[in-house]
């Protein structure tokens, strides 16, 4: 019964919010990150809901979206795994990390210069956001940089923060369990 009701919320929220009626899959991709670290998308979604944000220092809405991006890595610490990736060519890689240090942003950050994630995710256009659920389902895809795109973003993870139970991190308790 409980996955009949988690299943419909997550109907209504892909109805609700995405911009497609049917679920997507996310890709089995691994993100290097600027640190040097790799993390596996599957890896990443064993430990709750992940958020994908593509940008490129040269896109204007891109660098607007950022400190939005940041502070939902701050509201979400423990229950979400944001990472973004800089679809920056070899041109102006150079930038993405002076950057993001001098904006003091602490979400991770990975390089996609040849858009080869972006393309495995079907993406379109920058900014793009995606919001993966544990199950690998991408149950929102949103472009665009501004207020409302946010306020959805986070409309979203509320809703599937409520809905999954799988979203919780390991090793917090849940009602069966305390």
């Amino acid at each position: 019964m409980a996955c009949k009701v988690i299943r419909y919320f997550l109907v209504s929220l892909i109805l609700l919010l995405g911009e497609s009626a049917l679920a997507e899959r996310a890709p089995d991709v691994t993100f290097l990150l600027t640190s040097g670290n790799r993390i596996k998308l599957a890896d990443a979604l064993s430990k709750g809901p992940v958020l994908l944000h593509f940008w490129d220092t040269c896109c204007p809405g891109c660098r607007e979206a950022l400190p939005g991006i940041e502070h939902i890595r701050e509201q979400y610490t423990g229950k979400l795994t944001v990472i973004t990736l800089a679809t920056d060519g070899p041109k102006s890689e150079s930038k993405v990390l002076p950057l993001v240090k001098s904006k003091k942003y602490k979400f991770d950050v990975a390089l996609d210069g040849q858009m080869e994630i972006f393309k495995s995710f079907s993406g379109s256009g920058s900014p793009l956001t995606l919001l993966i659920a544990p199950s690998g389902e991408i149950v929102l895809r949103r472009e665009g940089a501004s207020d409302d795109d946010l306020n959805a973003i986070r409309s979203a993870i509320e809703l599937l923060l409520t809905v999954n139970p799988q979203s919780i991190p390991v090793g917090q308790p849940t009602e069966g369990n305390q």
